[in-house]
């Protein structure tokens, strides 16, 4: 699972599949020129990344910690986190918004 979820960000950023970014594909031209959608592809690919690490690594390393029955709940919250942060760091940054 770890390793669709990189690659899915890694195909999104790399192949310029813009349209896959949810609510991307349904602006108008004039609200997609406000976007940096190189940048906001690339904080993306950068969260699936690290989604996939996380789904990756956190079952392997939760095992040596002993979070036997609620790492799973904990992977969905980590999971959870990762998400709002990218939705809140993209419509907050300038960095991702065009100067036009």
């Amino acid at each position: 699972m770890g390793i669709i979820i990189a690659t899915i960000g890694i195909v999104i950023q790399k192949t310029r599949s813009y349209n896959l970014i949810a609510g991307y594909n349904t602006m108008s031209p004039e609200e997609r020129k406000k976007i940096n959608i190189e940048r906001a592809a690339k904080a993306m690919r950068n969260a699936f990344l690290l989604l996939g690490l996380i789904w990756i690594l956190f079952p392997i390393i939760s095992d040596f910690l002993g979070f036997t029955k609620s790492k799973y709940w904990l992977l969905v919250a980590l999971h959870i986190i990762v998400c709002v942060l990218l939705i809140v760091i993209i419509n907050t940054n300038a960095r991702y918004k065009n100067k036009t």
